[in-house]
């Protein structure tokens, strides 16, 4: 069976080394312990683990100096959390239920007669504004399409007591014509559009 290149070599190099007088095997022997203790203990620490470890604490540092910054701001994110967190709940209570939806449309009623207005027709649209995703699972748009019968000054105090209800009503579209036959009257139609926060969200 024919030997590999590997095992040929190794022979020949044992060989080799045995002919040579005890002088050379010292030196030779001298020689690989040398260059095996230069590899280990110089190069490899030196060019090889000194620039990793290098590396290493640059890193460390960036994450030391990172993490001083989030300790120095965490007080002011803390503020800022519950500054922020009051301010959504207290949006979120201005919000109507989905319960609520019936009682809208009474709701303007009275702010109209307040008014000393007439509502002559309210109709639900149907091209309400779309919420994307994931909100539209916990907020449901609605939108009335609304005609008043009133005085100018009156439409305009009904559209200002709307748009600063406690609950969020938002006025989209407004129109005012004259009636030529009442001209102390005017005919009012305004889109008014809500948020409901869905039951049970």
């Amino acid at each position: 069976m024919p030997k590999s290149l590997s095992e040929i070599s190794i022979r020949d190099a044992l060989n080799a080394f045995k002919k040579l007088d005890r002088k050379a095997k010292i030196k030779l022997v001298s020689w690989i312990l040398g260059t095996v203790f230069f590899i280990i203990f110089i190069l490899d620490p030196a060019w090889v683990q000194r620039p990793r470890i290098k590396r290493e604490i640059k890193d460390l540092e960036g994450k030391i100096v990172s993490a001083e910054r989030q300790i120095q701001l965490e007080p002011q994110l803390l503020a800022d959390r519950k500054k922020y967190t009051a301010q959504i709940e207290k949006t979120m209570a201005r919000l109507l239920t989905e319960g609520e939806t019936q009682r809208l449309l009474g709701l303007l009623a009275n702010i109209a007669e307040k008014s000393q207005m007439a509502v002559l027709s309210s109709q639900p649209q149907i091209d309400v504004e779309k919420i994307p995703d994931p909100f539209n699972q916990k907020y449901l748009p609605l939108s009335y399409l609304i005609t008043l019968e009133g005085g100018y000054h009156e439409l305009a105090h009904f559209v200002s007591i709307v748009e600063s209800h406690p609950k969020i009503l938002r006025v989209n579209e407004f129109s005012i014509e004259a009636q030529e036959d009442k001209p102390r009257f005017h005919v009012g139609e305004m889109r008014l559009s809500a948020f409901f926060l869905r039951e049970g969200k």
